[in-house]
């Protein structure tokens, strides 16, 4: 749709060659009137004129390494574009517990290790397009309702109970695949929580919010993970799941709203509250700090200061 709406879409790609022919099909599908899934995206499947259209751009940058993001910034820095948002949509389901190169579970990493040492890095970029074109720029992060899912830690306490485990982030011990997954999107919304916090406190004239698609179809298997499940996801799927055309609806109003109203957790492009977890200012930073430790070496200065 952005593509389409005529906007330069940068893509973060771990293989460019495959990534440039699903990006060739949507460039097809565009002249001939649809979407990548064949359904008409005008009146009568009206053509699109290239011209109308944006730029559908690929770059490396694979985000279950930190090294290659310092890459794909430096290369997106060379090209000297104006950046008016960025969607952190890399979405990594697993169902056995896994580690990166780096030793990193992978959950964690990709879904929002990755994402916060990408956005930090670019933040300049961000906020300089923002001050140039007088618009607000946009960090929108893609999470699940399934962040109520992450892990107990802590037991008996009025506390919120569920949070992340920073004592076993790369272990295996006590993994599961759903709450893996439910604290990787927890983490989500706390970033985006403390990034506008901070960004508030600079006065950057940057909104930071996370968003839901909905349930997909991974999230239910991932959900339904026991003997038996597979078949459940089967009979369920057709009622619970999100298509993606109606999914990408509330994280593209996200990014390209000319006003949000107040929120940081948007659900169906409105602003909804999400767990009480993903509300603690506290567990906000200390995520902060523990993503900035994971991330040092990398040249990822995550200290957010007016430009």
């Amino acid at each position: 749709r952005l593509y389409i709406a005529g906007a330069r879409v940068v893509c973060a790609c771990g293989d460019v060659q495959d990534a440039e022919k699903v990006l060739q099909t949507i460039r097809d599908a565009a002249a001939n009137g649809l979407n990548a899934d064949g359904d008409a995206i005008a009146p009568e499947g009206t053509a699109k004129e290239s011209s109308q259209c944006g730029e559908l751009i690929p770059l490396a940058c694979d985000l279950s390494k930190l090294s290659t993001i310092d890459v794909f910034v430096k290369n997106f820095q060379s090209k000297a574009w104006a950046l008016d948002g960025i969607l952190c949509a890399e979405n990594a389901t697993h169902v056995e517990f896994a580690t990166t190169e780096e030793g990193i579970e992978r959950h964690f990493a990709i879904n929002h290790l990755g994402h916060f040492k990408l956005t930090s890095l670019l933040l300049k970029e961000l906020i300089r397009s923002a001050a140039a074109n007088g618009r607000e720029g946009r960090v929108v992060n893609l999470t699940s309702n399934l962040h109520h899912f992450t892990y107990r830690v802590r037991q008996g306490t009025i506390k919120p109970s569920r949070g992340i485990d920073f004592g076993n982030l790369n272990s295996a011990y006590g993994y599961s695949p759903l709450g893996s997954y439910g604290q990787s999107k927890l983490a989500n919304i706390l970033h985006a929580w403390e990034m506008q916090e901070r960004m508030s406190d600079t006065k950057a004239p940057v909104r930071c919010v996370a968003a839901t698609v909905g349930m997909t179809r991974d999230e239910l298997e991932l959900s339904l993970s026991f003997p038996g499940g597979s078949i459940l996801a089967s009979m369920a799927s057709p009622v619970v799941t999100t298509a993606i055309e109606d999914g990408v609806a509330t994280p593209l109003y996200c990014l390209t709203a000319p006003e949000l109203p107040q929120g940081v957790f948007f659900v169906d492009c409105k602003a909804a509250k999400s767990s009480l977890p993903s509300r603690d200012p506290r567990l906000a930073a200390e995520l902060w700090d523990v993503s900035e430790e994971m991330c040092a070496g990398d040249d990822a200065t995550v200290t957010l200061t007016s430009p």
